[in-house]
């Protein structure tokens, strides 16, 4: 069962310190923004917005990467932008299994 909830917060806020406030009673939550956290990201690129990362592509926390353009990166998972249910079984498997 997952259920969705959208809440605003301020850019300037870090993940990290919002636990205990929008996190208890979840087993993860999504989050959009935050390029400067340390938290795992999925980059979302669109071609038709830029052809490059805004995130560094050898950093740790880039977990993987949704595009409608082809991507190769080392073993960087790579997912096509329209493929929900790739993106949703490789967050299952690497933080709820």
């Amino acid at each position: 069962h997952f259920e969705g909830r959208a809440r605003p917060q301020d850019q300037s806020d870090q993940p990290e310190s919002g636990k205990g406030t929008y996190d208890e009673g979840y087993d993860l939550v999504l989050t959009e923004g935050f390029k400067r956290s340390s938290a795992p990201k999925i980059e979302v690129q669109r071609s038709a917005r830029s052809d490059a990362l805004v995130c560094d592509a050898s950093a740790d926390n880039l977990i993987a990467i949704a595009s409608d353009a082809d991507w190769t990166i080392g073993d960087l998972p790579c997912f096509h932008i329209d493929d929900a249910e790739g993106i949703a079984a490789f967050i299952v498997a690497r933080f709820l299994s």
